[in-house]
């Protein structure tokens, strides 16, 4: 059965034979942006990131760390889509010792390779947590406790790239589009072109992500240090656009922040979903506002 996840922060699953009570992991997600195509991003060295495994009970556990594709666990993750080859996503190991009352850690690392189409990209990595019991007798009545990991990575954006768009992947080149610097009352257009290859010809309606919906909440952050738009009239585009399989379609976006409206020396940022019905991709709309 197929789960439409909105976001997880981290998933405590149980089974009916093992045993174990108090597994706690941090983080159970992550959204890391501007991850760099062909180059390796270390998440300690560039934020202070590591997997921390606590182990409250009086005895000693050995956990099993798999990272892995959602999709293929019958996870989904609006607006992110599975990394294409989960082997690019590694961990120092795949087997810890946690002793009792005390915390492992474990770092991880991401090298995307160096290919121009593996910008633009909202990816999902899976870590299947679970504990070793390899060799021990368990009571009948026992509860293994595990958890699942759901870590958001958006790859560096570009607009000077054409995507190989796989599976269900809603791309837009760029993935950021950053208007720069705008001043009130004058108007600043930008294009992106939309790549899908689901269906024949996909239709979309495009609108802003509702703030206060729990897709914005917990899933599509906004991008520090930017804050919400005041007024998503500021941007003006079509509200719907059919893309063919394999083929871009250009969306134009037009940008006039009215007299008086905002604040100046503020970063701003708008959400757009395109929505697919089924499947949905969205992308980032950057601009600072100045005198």
């Amino acid at each position: 059965m197929r789960r439409e996840l909105i976001i997880l922060i981290l998933l405590l699953f149980a089974v009916h034979s093992a045993f174990c009570s108090g597994i706690k992991i941090t983080p159970g997600t992550i959204l890391i942006q501007n991850i760099p195509v062909g180059k390796q991003f270390d998440f300690f060295d560039e934020q202070g990131l590591t997997i921390k495994i606590y182990n409250t009970d009086d005895y000693p556990k050995r956990y099993l760390l798999s990272p892995n594709r959602p999709g293929e666990m019958n996870t989904t993750v609006t607006g992110y889509f599975d990394i294409f080859d989960p082997s690019w996503f590694s961990l120092d190991t795949n087997s810890v010792i946690v002793p009792p009352k005390d915390t492992a850690e474990i770092g991880m690392r991401v090298h995307i390779p160096d290919n121009p189409s593996w910008y633009n990209r909202h990816w999902l990595v899976g870590i299947d947590v679970s504990e070793d019991t390899t060799g021990k007798s368990l009571p009948g009545q026992a509860i293994i406790m595990g958890a699942y990991l759901l870590y958001r990575l958006e790859t560096e954006p570009s607009d000077e790239v054409v995507p190989e768009t796989i599976g269900e992947e809603i791309i837009t080149v760029p993935s950021v589009l950053d208007f720069g610097k705008v001043r009130h009352g004058e108007k600043y257009q930008k294009t992106m072109t939309v790549y899908q290859k689901v269906e024949p010809t996909m239709h979309m309606e495009i609108h802003p992500l509702d703030p206060e919906s729990d897709v914005a909440k917990l899933t599509i952050l906004i991008n520090q240090p930017y804050q919400r738009v005041k007024d998503p009239d500021w941007f003006s585009y079509k509200k719907r656009l059919s893309v063919r399989n394999g083929e871009g379609k250009e969306l134009k976006i037009t940008l006039n922040v009215p007299e008086n409206a905002g604040e100046v020396g503020r970063y701003y940022e708008e959400i757009l979903l395109l929505d697919g019905k089924i499947y949905k991709g969205f992308v980032r709309l950057h601009f600072k506002l100045i005198d």
